[in-house]
């Protein structure tokens, strides 16, 4: 089926499986075909088959907004950035929920889908999200841990895995702004007409790429701002207190969300078993672990430019200008 902003296709293609996808009204299958104006429900909640302005393709977009509710019970999160550490943090959970000894431990990443992450995050022991700031004041009983990075690493760390392909939204050729709803990424402003992403940054400059990315990545950095300073329900880790250090670190996020003892042992396990600081392994997923990478690719045009646009994030995080 065609999608975007659904998350990932195997999440799709799960929830084809387990008959939580209709279309028009029927249960959908893996060779359902779609057309404009389809009507599609995933787990009761409507979209809309459309054709993309332009393109000679479709997408999917969500019929209506989420509606404000107070969210009761426990709820716990984990709220992180494109290429700081998620694919480990979901490693980590992962191992956790197929663990007997979790009991009935469970987790969901929400990707980048904010309607998605409210209307079913207090189903499980604990979710997590990508690029956005939470309304806490929607949840009864709410903890969040955050891992922040400079940002400046993730926007040079974002531009080699685009450059490569490593996302299937990076091969579309003319990209809708719609179509990046997955990643709730904007649309480069200097991207040539009849290039996907991945073929606009081999064409280009280092730092025509890394511009592009900074584009690409804007609502991800200005979420940083809408963070509270100093919050109890929040704690926050930063990358580089992260790698080399994962055992601990995970120690500490699962005392904060108060699991019980014997999750946190199998998570802290988990941890040391997929840890992000192993280099060179077969499948490793951090480029480079270092921090200040962003040194040897930012000319002074960019460091001005992210500066001035992004100097206050720099300040609130804690890292400092270049």
């Amino acid at each position: 089926m065609t999608h975007t902003g659904m998350g990932s296709k195997l999440v799709v293609a799960a929830q084809v499986r387990a008959g939580e996808v209709l279309l028009n009204g029927n249960v959908a299958g893996p060779g359902s075909l779609v057309e404009a104006g389809d009507d599609v429900s995933i787990r009761a909640y409507p979209y809309k088959i459309v054709p993309v302005e332009g393109r000679s393709r479709l997408t999917i977009i969500a019929v209506d907004a989420v509606p404000e509710r107070r969210i009761a019970g426990q709820t716990r999160i984990h709220a992180g950035y494109h290429k700081c550490l998620t694919i480990y943090f979901r490693r980590v959970m992962d191992g956790t929920v197929k663990s007997r000894l979790s009991g009935d431990f469970s987790f969901r990443h929400f990707f980048h889908r904010l309607d998605e992450f409210y209307r079913h995050s207090d189903r499980y022991t604990i979710s997590s999200i990508n690029g956005h700031a939470i309304d806490l004041d929607r949840f009864e009983d709410v903890r969040v841990t955050r891992f922040v990075r400079d940002p400046r690493d993730m926007v040079v760390s974002s531009y080699f895995n685009h450059a490569r392909g490593a996302e299937p939204w990076c091969h579309y050729v003319d990209p809708a702004q719609e179509e990046w709803a997955i990643v709730d990424g904007e649309l480069p402003r200097d991207l040539l007409p009849g290039y996907s992403l991945t073929e606009y940054l081999n064409k280009v400059s280092v730092e025509e790429g890394l511009n592009a990315e900074i584009d690409i990545c804007r609502r991800h950095l200005e979420s940083v701002l809408e963070w509270p300073d100093d919050d109890p329900r929040i704690k926050v880790f930063r990358y580089e207190d992260i790698v080399g250090k994962e055992v601990e670190t995970f120690r500490r996020v699962f005392n904060f969300h108060q699991f019980p003892f014997m999750t946190r042992r199998v998570g802290m396990y988990h941890a040391g078993k997929a840890r992000a600081s192993k280099r060179g392994r077969r499948g490793a997923h951090i480029r480079n672990g270092g921090t200040g990478e962003w040194r040897k690719f930012f000319t002074p045009e960019l460091t001005k430019r992210f500066n001035v646009e992004f100097g206050s994030m720099l300040e609130k995080l804690g890292y400092p200008e270049g």
